[in-house]
């Protein structure tokens, strides 16, 4: 048998040899029959070795048409990633928790804490008399009106654990100076926040028993908290500072609002207070952690803002994890790690030409990306288990970075699910289309490369003048990155003509005309002047005039003409075998 495979392998023009049955299987147009020479192979087989038949066959053409089984393994994956990314998500709920926190936040009116001024809301805080205002009023009401320890607000929601009120703090004349001829009118200055000039020296009342101030520093380890990047100043403020933890019983908490705000927590030093607390809702399972923000300038004022991170349990409890899922991640990440391998050994046979490939390269990005949204997957669930949960009552519990890492996987997630669907192009590139697509992309790329730098350089000039003279009265130009992001949404069609010319009656109307026509009636135009060209290009012509309708029928025919072949293969193996049980009967039957 052995020597029989060898004769049929060396002579290529053998009925029936290994060469003749690849030639006919990488035909995609040929039946997936075959001719044999035995007469038991015309006899109709089994199901189960049609089967194997098909499955081997199958796999032969995979193998031959890389193309085919890739789109087919990157299909798997897209599947994979858009499970695991739309079974954890929440729908709804998660916006609507948020807007029911910070409506109760936010919305409420009050009076300062002087009651000098009319009714206004957290958006229109401005001093620390607001603060205070704030705090003792809708806060208190919020987070302890019920009067129990329970602290029920919006219907639904409860704040487990304690509240807790932080702030950071600066050295006077640190970091600022005053001039001697202004000694008249101050002798001390209090600059912007920063490490550098961070008071760290104990303040406020006498403690009975120690003789010192009772108000201390606590390094960000001991308060377990991170940087927080200020949303309106842009400053950076560290996790450390003074802090107090607030009950959830509504008269302790006002007890305890009124007796930092007598013995003045809050002063001329203070640079930002955060209010830190933790509310679930058992309806839907989620867990929002809630932290408002006051900035207190250099130049004065106040400056509010409210951070909310919304999380389902089971995705920071390992005991509410389903299994499932835990296997679908899995699975997505071995996929991951096998492809990553596949790339990095393409990537050492082909060196450096394996960067030219924009795919492969894209690929890279998503599986990278992948990974770390896996490893952020993971950080919630060792950070709960290392500090509990639920908190006591009596406690704050901070689970800002628990917290802070589903968000942060909800990102990456939402780059890696892009990028995967933007792979899926790869595989119907095929069609006309996407051909013409990407061969005018090709051709325009180098000339859109000058107007692309034209364009970034226009952009800037405008920024750097918009800031300058219009950044002092109108804050969309108060930084040249904002800057640059208004210009975009002006060609958009966002109109800032009217604050512009409120602004500036003279440069106003300049820069703004000056704008427009460049970007508008100059560069778009340029722009698609460019692929207009490269689409009348005679590489276009070559493109196969296929479209997706016209592929679908091809494939349809090729499978209808070998479901014939099949038949009339079955036809003639039927004839034969009528035939030789005829030859077998004996002559006068034959006659008859």
């Amino acid at each position: 048998m052995a020597s029989r495979a060898t004769a049929e392998t060396q002579d290529p023009g053998a009925k029936g040899s290994v060469w003749d049955q690849e030639k006919e299987e990488n035909d995609d147009v040929q039946s997936f029959s075959e001719d044999s020479e035995d007469d038991a192979d015309d006899l109709p087989r089994t199901a189960q070795e049609q089967l194997e038949d098909l499955v081997r066959k199958a796999r032969r053409y995979l193998h031959n048409n890389r193309e085919v089984s890739d789109f087919l393994w990157h299909t798997l994956y897209l599947a994979l990633v858009s499970l695991v990314a739309l079974s954890l998500d929440t729908g709804q709920h998660t916006l609507e928790q948020n807007m029911a926190v910070r409506s109760a936040m936010a919305d409420a009116s009050f009076t300062s804490s002087l009651g000098s001024q009319g009714s206004i809301q957290f958006a229109n805080v401005q001093s620390v008399d607001d603060l205070w205002g704030w705090a003792q009023g809708p806060f208190a009401e919020t987070v302890a009106g019920r009067g129990d320890a329970q602290g029920f607000f919006g219907r639904y929601l409860r704040v487990i654990g304690q509240v807790r009120f932080r702030q950071l703090r600066v050295q006077p004349n640190v970091g600022c100076v005053v001039p001697e001829y202004m000694d008249q009118y101050s002798t001390a200055c209090y600059p912007g926040f920063s490490t550098t000039n961070e008071d760290v020296s104990a303040f406020g009342p006498v403690g009975e028993l120690t003789g010192l101030p009772i108000w201390r520093w606590r390094t960000a380890s001991e308060l377990d908290e991170g940087w927080i990047v200020g949303k309106a100043s842009g400053a950076y403020y560290a996790g450390s500072g003074f802090n107090f933890s607030m009950p959830t019983e509504r008269v302790a908490a006002e007890e305890m609002l009124r007796f930092h705000r007598d013995n003045n927590w809050i002063d001329l030093q203070t640079r930002a207070v955060f209010v830190d607390f933790v509310s679930y809702n058992p309806n839907v399972r989620l867990l929002t952690l809630a932290k408002v923000i006051f900035e207190l300038p250099p130049t004065g004022g106040a400056i509010p803002s409210i951070t909310l991170r919304t999380s389902p349990l089971r995705m920071i409890l390992p005991s509410e994890s389903s299994t499932a899922m835990l296997a679908a991640e899995i699975t997505l990440i071995v996929l991951t790690a096998s492809y990553m391998i596949i790339d990095l050994h393409t990537a050492y046979r082909r060196g450096l030409t394996f960067l030219t490939d924009p795919w492969r390269l894209l690929d890279a990005t998503n599986y990278l990306a992948y990974i770390v949204a896996f490893s952020l997957r993971l950080q919630p669930f060792y950070i709960m288990s290392a500090r509990g949960f639920p908190p006591p009552p009596d406690a704050f519990v901070n689970y800002e970075s628990a917290m802070w890492a589903v968000v942060q996987w909800k990102n990456v997630i939402a780059l890696v699910a892009l990028l995967s669907w933007i792979r899926l192009l790869k595989g119907i590139r095929l069609l006309r289309f996407m051909q013409i697509v990407t061969t005018t992309l090709g051709r325009a790329f180098l000339q859109v490369l000058p107007f692309c730098l034209v364009f970034v350089l226009l952009l800037w000039a405008f920024a750097i003048a918009h800031r300058l003279a219009f950044g002092d009265l109108v804050y969309s130009f108060r930084s040249v990155l904002m800057s640059m992001f208004t210009l975009q949404r002006v060609l958009l069609g966002a109109d800032d003509f009217a604050v512009l010319w409120d602004a500036n009656r003279l440069l106003g109307p300049l820069f703004y005309l000056g704008w427009t026509l460049a970007s508008y009636l100059i560069l778009a135009n340029i722009f698609a002047a460019v692929l207009v060209e490269a689409m009348g290009s005679d590489a276009l012509k070559s493109v196969p005039r296929v479209g997706a309708i016209d592929t679908a029928k091809g494939y349809y025919d090729r499978w209808a003409d070998r479901r014939a072949s099949a038949a009339e293969e079955a036809r003639l193996a039927e004839q034969r075998r009528l035939e030789g049980e005829a030859k077998s009967l004996p002559a006068f039957v034959r006659g008859a």
